[in-house]
């Protein structure tokens, strides 16, 4: 089942829900009006990665919470 639209279309809780009542496995990818693009993995309805192309690798996560 493929999904496309916007977030007046789908709630972005609403999508995360879905996706976790049925289960599902593959990848959510938002893109935003200025071109950022933000994945989001799961298997079996669970997150277990997610992603900002357009971060710098200094300003991911991972990094701030290690300064």
């Amino acid at each position: 089942m493929a999904l496309e639209g916007t977030f007046k279309d789908f709630g972005l809780a609403d999508i995360f829900q879905l996706v976790a009542l049925q289960k599902k496995t593959g990848v959510l990818t938002v893109r935003a009006e200025g071109g950022r693009l933000v994945t989001v993995s799961f298997e079996k309805g669970m997150v277990v990665f997610a992603d900002e192309f357009q971060r710098s690798e200094a300003e991911r996560l991972g990094s701030v919470l290690l300064r």
